[in-house]
């Protein structure tokens, strides 16, 4: 492995920097997910202790979807940074191996939140749980947040965007009119991948644990328990997955869960509503199976949507505008419409919806497993090749140049026009 860069006596490998990077994306989102997995195992007593007067059907809607909008958000802006800094470091063969480690971050947050209601509900008195014990979890994430926050401030940016900021005038900025204006398309399509992803995420990870208790009235104690163990399962396949779509692309494995979604939602909650021993854990593996395909790819997929210049920014404003309307109010929208519409079928219906939505984009984007990110040297290498007869005897003419614009690395900057 070639050094490419100093540090004291030590030369640092594109692949150490790699490693660096992904381990940082992946704690920052695996404490993200297990602050909503906290409140997704803790929802029952949490909602009695801030709203003890509201009828129990309604205390998970009365007040927090605002607060679970920004939390959306604030996910959002933690995940582009993140599988930014994921896809630029990973060399191109590669991507989908290193990228799926973002999402194994998400998965082994929740599992971590997970595991610690089963060992609180299991040590702890329903007394004791109710009086200090639900504050626990929410405490334990502080230091892995310092832990994160130390290794973010230690990496540097990524040779894709010092490429990009050595080739152009790194001072001037690109404001939101411009992204608007020439990124349009790239954000729709992000926009709506990212619909599946918020619904599916924020449905089957956050919101099943509220829905075997409180509809299905499954004891919390089984239900940590039962979702830990799919949790684990997802853990353990997720990046062999991941590798697995730098070889087979990543289209198909995408299209494999929006159709699963959109055929499958149905059969999954039907599973879970006959509610025995042996359907429950098999819907819970229908939904898992469509959504360990989705995420597996998505951290490799969404950033290389985007031009470098505007990576950052144009995924960044895609992904948080998507995840506060469908993300963070998803559970909201799901408790509120099974309340006035005694369906328990809702969050299937929620699902399919989605899945049908974001479809069209997963048919629509090129296929970019194995090639260089656009805007990098590589990329304009391939570009300028000449064109070439392959089988089907139609020659494979390169992309038309755009017009350059500035780099810009930071959301805020985006205001500036």
């Amino acid at each position: 492995m070639t050094s490419v860069k100093q540090a004291g006596s030590q030369p640092v490998t594109v692949e150490s920097m790699t490693r660096k990077a992904v381990s940082a994306a992946a704690i920052g989102n695996a404490i993200e997910w297990f602050d909503f997995g906290v409140y997704a195992f803790l929802v029952e007593i949490v909602a009695a202790r801030f709203f003890p007067n509201v009828d129990p059907s309604a205390r998970t809607l009365a007040l927090l979807v605002v607060a679970r909008m920004g939390q959306g958000f604030s996910t959002g802006g933690e995940y582009a940074g993140a599988a930014t800094f994921i896809s630029e470091y990973a060399p191109d063969k590669r991507r989908g191996f290193y990228g799926s480690w973002l999402e194994f971050g998400t998965l082994a947050g929740f599992s971590a939140s997970a595991g610690l209601a089963v060992l609180l509900n299991r040590t702890l008195s329903g007394a004791a749980m109710d009086a200090w014990g639900w504050r626990v979890p929410f405490l334990v994430a502080l230091p892995f947040g310092v832990v994160g926050l130390y290794l973010r401030l230690r990496l540097d940016e990524t040779p894709t965007f010092q490429e990009c900021v050595a080739e152009h005038d790194h001072t001037a900025r690109s404001g939101l009119r411009e992204v608007l204006a020439h990124h349009w398309r790239e954000m729709l399509l992000c926009f709506g991948l990212v619909v599946l992803l918020n619904v599916a995420d924020y449905t089957v990870l956050v919101d099943t644990s509220s829905y075997l208790t409180s509809v299905l009235h499954k004891p919390s104690k089984s239900v940590s328990l039962l979702i830990l163990g799919v949790l684990l399962g997802m853990m353990v396949v997720i990046v062999p997955i991941g590798s697995l779509s730098d070889r087979i692309r990543r289209k198909p494995l995408l299209l494999t869960s929006g159709f699963g979604f959109l055929l499958l939602s149905g059969p999954a909650y039907w599973l879970l509503v006959k509610n025995t021993a042996s359907s429950v854990p098999a819907g819970l593996a229908i939904i898992a199976f469509c959504q360990v395909c989705y995420l597996a790819v998505v951290g490799s997929t969404l950033p290389a949507i985007f031009h470098t210049r505007v990576r950052y920014g144009g995924f960044a404003i895609s992904y948080n505008v998507c995840t506060s309307l469908f993300g963070g109010t998803a559970p909201f929208m799901i408790a509120y419409l099974m309340r006035h519409t005694h369906n328990e079928f809702i969050p299937a219906f929620y699902l399919m919806g989605a899945a049908a939505v974001s479809i069209i984009p997963m048919l629509l984007i090129k296929e970019t497993a194995g090639q260089p990110l656009r805007g990098t040297e590589a990329a304009r290498r391939v570009a300028a090749q000449p064109a070439s007869v392959p089988r089907t005897g139609r020659p494979n003419r390169p992309e038309p140049a755009r017009r350059v614009q500035p780099c810009h690395r930071v959301v805020h900057k985006l205001g500036a026009s």
